[in-house]
């Protein structure tokens, strides 16, 4: 993913929408992700070697997000979470659906390269349409969302859990799209069945293509980041995680 800012500060607040946490005593786990791997920390490398740990995290009380992915500082300005900026960490809200897959609702970023003289700043997440910002596939053989958008509601210059609602008549949302299928991998931590969530946002024009891999009862097992703004996908292909036992 990347960082997207619409111009949607000045905005008074009143906007709704987003989907609310499903109780977990009340369906299933998704065996690919679910609240229980709240507390892990998983470590990536790339290509080159770089290492990255995403930690695993309950969202703070009064947030909108359910469970937070918090990609930490990285070993090399090259590494994901975005390439190229040295210092860029990450604090990736997500909330459960009812269908057991998860969106994003909320997120935190240090980023210098995509928030400017910001360098920092806490987007709450407005979908027009259920399925705007899903990252995580339900648990089933094929999936699309069709063609949705989220809209990021930013306060910039912060970095806070606190919801912002803004006004969303007359915006246009930032395009998204999520497949999923089912796949086979083989890297040094895992080796066999993946659920694979193939996210295409802010396409054709100034895209961002990439591609999760999810194992059963383990969680995300790889990033391939395949194009970063750009119409075609130009990513380096070392710049791939894998993660590590």
């Amino acid at each position: 993913m990347k960082i997207t800012i619409l111009v949607l500060l000045s905005f008074l607040a009143g906007c709704g929408g987003n989907r609310t946490p499903v109780p977990a005593n009340t369906i299933p786990d998704n065996p690919f992700f679910n609240a229980s791997m709240v507390g892990q920390a998983w470590t990536f490398v790339n290509g080159y070697g770089d290492h990255t740990v995403i930690q695993i995290q309950a969202a703070p009380v009064g947030s909108e997000a359910q469970v937070v992915w918090h990609y930490m500082r990285k070993e090399n300005c090259r590494s994901y979470w975005n390439p190229g900026d040295c210092n860029a960490e990450l604090w990736f809200g997500i909330t459960e659906n009812a269908d057991h897959s998860w969106s994003a609702t909320q997120f935190l970023a240090s980023c210098a390269l995509c928030l400017g003289n910001s360098g920092q700043g806490s987007a709450t997440i407005k979908v027009p349409t259920p399925g705007g910002y899903l990252v995580i596939p339900p648990p089933q053989q094929a999936f699309r969302t069709g063609n949705t958008g989220y809209i990021p509601c930013w306060q910039l210059g912060m970095l806070s859990w606190v919801p912002f609602d803004c006004g969303i008549s007359g915006a246009s949302p930032v395009p998204w799209v999520t497949n999923s299928y089912m796949d086979n991998i083989s890297t040094p931590f895992y080796s066999g069945p993946v659920l694979v969530s193939e996210q295409f946002e802010n396409c054709p024009a100034d895209c961002t293509h990439e591609k999760w891999y999810f194992a059963p009862n383990i969680g995300l097992v790889r990033i391939q980041q395949l194009a970063v703004g750009s119409t075609t996908d130009n990513a380096d292909t070392n710049l791939y995680m894998d993660r590590t036992p």
